[in-house]
C-alpha cells in the first residue's frame, strides 16, 4: 500500500462553460473540488504561480551559466541564435518538468561549482606566495622569522628603492648595530628596485619599520604558514599546487560529463517555464469580469493528464493551472494498492 502523489490543480473557467467543465470533472472521479470563486483572487494566484516559476528560471540560468564552457553543442552558435532547437509541444515540456528534479540538480552542480572556485583561488594564491619567495631564494634563514618571528627576533621582507640601499645600510649599522642585521637579494643594475629583509630584537623591531620608512621601503606580508626555507616551501608550494590541478581536472571532466547529460533538458525547462512565466503575467495583467470562475481541486498526479484531455474541447475559454501543495494547503490522502493486493481484499 503506498500513498498517492496529489497535486493542486486550479481551473480559470469562462462562466458560460462553468456547469459542462464542473460535470466533467465530477465524472472523472478522480477530483476533488475544493471551492468555486470569483476572479478576485486572480492575481494572488498568478503572482505565487510566478514567484514559483522565476525561482526555477533562476536556477536554469545558473545551470545554463555553469554548463556553458562545459558542453560542445552539436547546434552551431549562429544557428542556436537564429532559433533552431529541437521541438517540444507543451505537454512533453510539462512531463519533462514534472519528472525532473531542477533544484536537487542545482545543489549538486552548486557543489561543483564552489570547490573549482576554492581550488582557482588557492592556486592564485599559491601563484602569488611563490612569485615572492622567486625574489628571496638566497634568504639564509628560514621563513619563521619573516612570516611569524620568534619570541625575541623579528623581521620582514620588502621592496627598496635601488639608490637607497647605500643610505638605508648605514642608518642600519648606526641605529641598530648589532641588534639587527640586513639581507639585499641580488639585482641588476638596471632594475629600480630591491628586494630587501631586516631582522632585529623584538624590542626594536617598531624602530627598524620607522628607520625603513625613511628610505622608501615597501612591506610584503609573507604568510605565517610558511616557516620553512625558502627552498622548502617553494617546492611544498608546487607540491600542493600539482594535487589541486589535479582535483581541478576531475572536477571539470565531472562538470562537462553533466553539461553533457543536463544542458539540453535545462535549456527545455527555460523554455517551458518562459512560456508559463508569461501565461501567468498575462492572467496577473489581464481585466477580469464576472463571466470568468476559479475553480480549485485536488488530482491525483497520474490523472491530471487524463482530466486535461477530457476538457481538450474547452481549451479556448480555459486556463489550468498545475502546481505541487503548498506547506499551508492539506491535501486529501489517497491509498494506493498494487495488483497484487487486491485478491485479499474484502
Amino acid at each position: 500500500m503506498a500513498v498517492a502523489s496529489i497535486k493542486k490543480v486550479e481551473f480559470y473557467v469562462h462562466n458560460s462553460v462553468v456547469e459542462d467543465v464542473l460535470s466533467i470533472l465530477q465524472k472523472t472521479g478522480t477530483c476533488e473540488i475544493v471551492s468555486r470563486q470569483d476572479v478576485d483572487e486572480v492575481d494572488s494566484h498568478s503572482t505565487a504561480h510566478l514567484q514559483r516559476i522565476d525561482s526555477l528560471l533562476s536556477e536554469t540560468r545558473f545551470l545554463l551559466r555553469f554548463f556553458e564552457p562545459f558542453y560542445e553543442d552539436s547546434v552551431p552558435p549562429m544557428a542556436r541564435a537564429l532559433g533552431e532547437r529541437p521541438d517540444f509541444s507543451v505537454e512533453e515540456l510539462a512531463s519533462l518538468a514534472e519528472k525532473t528534479d531542477l533544484l536537487q540538480l542545482a545543489e549538486h552542480i552548486r557543489t561543483l561549482e564552489r570547490r573549482l572556485i576554492e581550488i582557482r583561488s588557492e592556486i592564485t594564491q599559491i601563484d602569488s606566495t611563490k612569485a615572492i619567495l622567486s625574489h628571496i631564494t638566497e634568504l639564509p634563514y628560514s621563513l619563521e622569522l619573516v612570516s611569524r618571528g620568534t619570541r625575541f627576533v623579528g623581521g620582514f621582507v620588502g621592496m627598496l628603492p635601488v639608490e637607497q640601499i647605500a643610505g638605508w645600510k648605514q642608518a642600519i649599522e648606526k641605529n641598530l648595530g648589532d641588534a639587527g642585521e640586513f639581507f639585499i637579494a641580488s639585482y641588476e643594475e638596471k632594475e629600480k628596485e630591491a628586494w630587501v629583509a631586516l631582522f632585529c630584537r623584538r624590542d626594536k623591531e617598531q624602530e627598524a619599520l620607522d628607520l625603513c620608512s625613511k628610505y622608501g621601503f615597501s612591506r610584503i606580508e609573507i604568510p605565517d604558514t610558511l616557516t620553512e626555507s625558502v627552498g622548502e616551501e617553494l617546492l611544498r608550494l608546487e607540491t600542493r599546487r600539482e594535487s589541486l590541478l589535479k582535483e581541478e581536472e576531475k572536477i571539470e571532466m565531472q562538470a562537462s560529463s553533466e553539461a553533457t547529460k543536463w544542458m539540453p533538458t535545462t535549456r527545455a525547462l527555460s523554455d517551458y517555464w518562459n512560456i508559463l512565466k508569461s501565461k501567468y503575467e498575462v492572467l496577473s495583467n489581464s481585466e477580469f469580469t464576472d463571466k470568468t470562475v476559479i475553480i480549485k481541486s485536488w488530482i491525483p498526479e497520474v490523472a491530471v493528464p487524463k482530466v486535461e484531455e477530457q476538457l481538450k474541447q474547452y481549451r479556448a475559454v480555459l486556463e489550468i493551472a498545475v502546481s505541487d501543495p503548498s506547506p499551508e494547503d492539506a491535501p486529501p490522502t489517497l491509498l494506493v494498492n498494487k495488483g497484487w493486493v487486491l485478491p485479499f481484499e474484502t
